[in-house]
C-alpha cells in the first residue's frame, strides 16, 4: 500500500544539472561529496548531513532550457514497496529568456530503501 515518507530537499538549482533528463541514486559519501562540491564550488561550509548507512539521495536532472526563473518544488514522496514516486511542481516556469542555458537539478534525501525504483511525476498547477 502506498505510503507518504519523510524527505528533505537538500538542493534545487537552475544550474548544475547534466542538461539531460536523468535520475541517480547516491548511496555513498564519496559520490555525495564530489557532487556537492560540483554544485556549490566548496566543501568548506554548509555540507548537509548524509548517512549512507540509513539514507539515500535521489538526484533529478531536468532537460536544459533557454529560459530562466523556473522554480521547482517537491509536493510529496510516496513509497510503494521499493518504488518511490516523487510528485513535483514547476512554479514561475521560464520567466525570462536568457543567453545562458539553464540545467535544473534537485537533490532529495530519504530513508534508505534497497534497490529503489524512482519515478518523478509532474503535478500541474490549476
Amino acid at each position: 500500500m502506498p505510503k507518504e515518507v519523510p524527505y528533505l530537499v537538500l538542493y534545487i538549482s537552475e544550474y548544475g544539472g547534466a542538461g539531460q533528463p536523468a535520475v541517480q541514486i547516491i548511496d555513498n559519501r564519496k559520490t555525495f561529496l564530489e557532487m556537492w562540491e560540483e554544485f556549490t564550488g566548496t566543501l568548506e561550509t554548509d555540507v548537509p548531513n548524509f548517512n549512507p548507512d540509513t539514507e539515500i539521495l535521489i538526484r533529478k536532472d531536468f532537460q536544459s532550457q533557454n529560459t530562466g526563473g523556473s522554480q521547482y518544488i517537491v509536493n510529496s514522496v510516496v513509497r510503494d514497496g521499493n518504488k518511490i514516486i516523487i510528485s513535483y511542481s514547476v512554479v514561475h516556469e521560464g520567466l525570462y529568456a536568457t543567453d545562458a542555458i539553464t540545467n535544473p537539478v534537485m537533490l532529495i534525501k530519504i530513508d534508505k530503501i534497497l534497490n529503489p525504483e524512482v519515478d518523478f511525476v509532474l503535478q500541474l498547477n490549476n
